[in-house]
């Protein structure tokens, strides 16, 4: 519907843009589909889509005490702000980025805690002793580092530092005298 724009407000007509009252955020927030409880951290949106200028060609007009904007291009005249549409796709991006940067921390801290995990498991398998009898039960293969300072079994000569018990065959044997 056109209108005609007999009520066309100059610059000093239009309300200031520089100071918008917490209720004007709220409601043009509500207004755009914002979550008022949950992102508070967008509000910025509202606020700078309320002081937002009206572009070339339109103008802002009032009739009855309602103001609308009109095209002096194509003679269109609208309820809505002409800028709202960019405010809701922004409020979409920064909607996505928030959600997205959520789900990368979220990833980081699921990365952080298997990789804690793992290295503490790691250092428990590392620490953790295991006797010659359970090798022996575990298939003749010790699973843990071997020092020089271990007691090989009779009959048999130590293993140098650094050798592993995967490397040394741990079955027991009978000794010479028996």
């Amino acid at each position: 519907a056109l209108l005609s724009p007999a009520g066309v407000l100059d610059s000093s007509q239009a309300t200031s843009t520089d100071e918008v009252s917490v209720e004007d955020i709220e409601e043009y927030a509500r207004w755009l589909g914002m979550d008022l409880e949950n992102e508070k951290d967008l509000w910025w949106i509202a606020e700078e889509g309320l002081k937002a200028d009206v572009p070339a060609p339109w103008k802002t007009c009032e009739a009855d005490g309602e103001v609308f904007y009109y095209n002096t291009e194509t003679g269109e005249s609208v309820w809505d702000h002409p800028c709202d549409q960019k405010y809701k796709d922004l409020l979409a991006k920064e909607r996505k980025k928030k959600t997205e940067r959520i789900e990368a921390e979220k990833a980081a801290a699921e990365a952080k805690a298997a990789a804690e995990k793992v290295a503490a498991e790691a250092k428990a398998a590392a620490t953790a002793k295991v006797s010659p009898s359970k090798a022996a039960k575990a298939g003749g293969k010790m699973l843990t580092p071997l020092t020089a300072a271990r007691v090989s079994p009779a009959g048999k000569s130590a293993p140098k530092a650094g050798t592993f018990a995967d490397d040394v065959d741990t079955t027991p044997t009978k000794s010479p005298a028996g």
